[in-house]
């Protein structure tokens, strides 16, 4: 009778613990009391444009008009075959700058119909790094897409104008060869 009674004590000393602490047997949980700290604070040093960053770089005419556009000829057209089998392309000097120089490439390549051009630009520092049988070997070669062509390029502003520019003229002389 001791042990059942010593069972009883021990069964009531539980049920009471848990009356006391609000738990029931059906009752759902309490909910957790939040402090102050659990709160979130709210971010307001953050301001979200409503509108997308325009990324389009605008060429400068007057950058342009310092420029010169080099038609490549057909043994500097043969080198570049490692890019693709152009017929005709131009180069313009981007700027020059701590023992380096860039220049943009712009290349066609004749469509299947002889009416048409496939065009390929590139930014490049290769025109300059090496001998001439090898400048197409080497340095960087970033090719430009038609959608956003400085997307891989981390220039200042000042020089993506400047690249823009070069881009523009020599996609305009191009446009004006035979």
């Amino acid at each position: 009778m001791v042990n059942a009674r010593h069972k009883l004590a021990i069964l009531g000393a539980i049920v009471t613990g848990l009356f006391l602490a609000g738990c029931t047997a059906n009752a759902p949980a309490p909910a957790p009391e939040t402090t102050q700290e659990e709160t979130p604070a709210e971010v307001t040093d953050r301001v979200e444009d409503s509108e997308p960053k325009d990324k389009t770089v605008e060429p400068d005419e007057e950058v342009m008009s310092s420029m010169t556009c080099v038609p490549l000829d057909d043994a500097q057209l043969e080198k570049l075959r490692l890019f693709g089998l152009f017929e005709r392309g131009v180069t313009v000097e981007v700027l020059q700058e701590e023992n380096e120089t860039w220049w943009v490439l712009v290349a066609d390549s004749a469509g299947e119909d002889g009416d048409s051009w496939t065009r390929s630009a590139y930014l490049t520092n290769g025109l300059d790094q090496a001998p001439a049988e090898e400048r197409y070997r080497s340095g960087t070669w970033i090719e430009l897409d038609e959608r956003d062509p400085w997307e891989n390029v981390d220039w200042d502003e000042e020089r993506l104008v400047r690249a823009q520019s070069a881009l523009t003229l020599a996609e305009q002389t191009l446009g004006e060869l035979p």
